[in-house]
């Protein structure tokens, strides 16, 4: 059979984990949760997640919201969310998209620190990386952090040094 890696989905630029409407937190977060036990039917051991978003360039109409708010409401979104994550042994791995929030490793890892589970990780894309950094550092310093690397990369930006 087909071994499926991680679950995804597009629903987080329209239903954001950071979003000033609380109900649309709500909805972001029973996603999440959904997308959780989906992925224990299907024994995926980790979910792509977009914690949240600052701006979102190329969704017009996507209202700006302040980073201070993004960290908070997004650390704690993931904090209450972790146990869950726990108890379906499925990883939680927030992916470093064009969301203008947690722009360099050291924030990332910090980040990834404060809330305490195992479950909760880092979903690499190091294409997105190249805009912002070099995706060697990132690595190296995130490194168990990691849970999954997408091998999407386009080649007329940047260069990957493995």
């Amino acid at each position: 059979g087909v071994e499926i890696s991680s679950l995804a989905t597009g629903l987080f630029w329209d239903y954001s984990l950071t979003s000033d409407n609380s109900s649309e937190r709500e909805k972001a977060k029973r996603i999440v949760k959904k997308m959780l036990e989906v992925a224990s039917w299907l024994e995926v051991d980790t979910i792509l997640i977009v914690p949240g978003a600052v701006d979102v360039f190329f969704k017009p109409g996507f209202p700006v919201v302040s980073y201070d708010k993004v960290y908070e409401r997004s650390f704690q979104v993931l904090k209450e969310l972790a146990p869950v994550a726990e108890t379906y042994k499925i990883n939680i791995a927030i992916e470093n998209v064009w969301n203008k929030f947690l722009l360099s490793p050291v924030e990332m890892k910090h980040f990834i620190d404060s809330i305490g589970s195992s479950y909760v990780g880092v979903y690499l894309d190091v294409g997105n990386v190249l805009q912002i950094g070099f995706p060697e550092q990132w690595i190296k310093i995130l490194e168990h952090r990691i849970k999954k690397v997408p091998f999407f990369f386009i080649f007329d930006f940047g260069n990957i040094y493995w």
